[in-house]
């Protein structure tokens, strides 16, 4: 559990905004409230006010996470630049070489915005494209969880806390494993073909025997040579 854009602690003039991210490999469910009420991360926060938000999350071993931040915001002052990580989504699976992109608002007195990968203090700028909104390439991540880190910088040098994102990076294609079958051998009728496709994050399998649809097990009782695709 991470919590991003708002500190401990902290006072805020006029609005914040907190970033929530929940990453578990086996992720039961997380909840988010702020004084008690339900919170989505991201909302602007601009009552006046001391605030509670607490985060809990619960994976299907029933190991529990729970992270409380305090903090305040207080009336008038300048609007604090909220901050949106718009791209990769919460926990989506992307290739490496990510593009990711970031809005700001208000914009006029951010200088720029940078990010930093993990627990990392290298923060590095990224590319303006107008009216708020920020992309970066971010190439060379590993497989696994990821945690994504972005914050404003004021003309003024002002750095604010960060806003972070979780997202899965996956460069490993799926892994398909013939039964007692290669490519080439020959076998003797009512042979049964079977193969096992695996992959941490696998979408869809389509496999075909000479164009149509086939299913691991099934038996070939057409003599004669034979074409399968995975």
């Amino acid at each position: 559990v991470v919590i991003g854009g708002v500190a401990s602690n902290g006072q805020y003039g006029g609005v914040a905004s907190a970033s929530v991210s929940v990453s578990d490999s086996n992720l039961l469910s997380s909840t988010s409230t702020l004084n008690g009420l339900p919170y989505l991360s991201g909302s602007a926060i601009s009552s006046p006010g001391v605030y509670s938000l607490v985060v809990a999350a619960r994976d299907i071993a029933g190991n529990e996470t729970i992270v409380a931040v305090q903090f305040e915001v207080t009336a008038g002052g300048s609007p604090v630049p909220l901050v949106s990580i718009t791209s990769p989504a919460a926990n989506a699976v992307v290739k490496s070489a990510s593009l990711v992109a970031a809005s700001v608002q208000p914009f006029d007195k951010v200088s720029r915005l940078e990010f930093a990968i993990g627990n990392s203090s290298s923060y590095s700028s990224m590319q303006p494209r107008g009216s708020g909104a920020y992309e970066a390439v971010v190439p060379g991540l590993s497989d696994g969880p990821v945690t994504l880190r972005v914050r404003a910088v004021e003309v003024g040098g002002t750095r604010h806390p960060d806003v972070v994102r979780t997202f899965v990076v996956d460069n490993t294609p799926p892994q398909v494993y013939l039964g007692g079958m290669s490519s080439g051998g020959q076998y003797p009728v009512g042979q049964s073909v079977t193969f096992q496709v695996t992959d941490a994050h696998l979408d869809s399998v389509v496999s075909t025997l000479d164009g149509l649809p086939f299913t691991s097990g099934q038996r070939v009782f057409d003599k004669g040579s034979h074409e399968l695709q995975i």
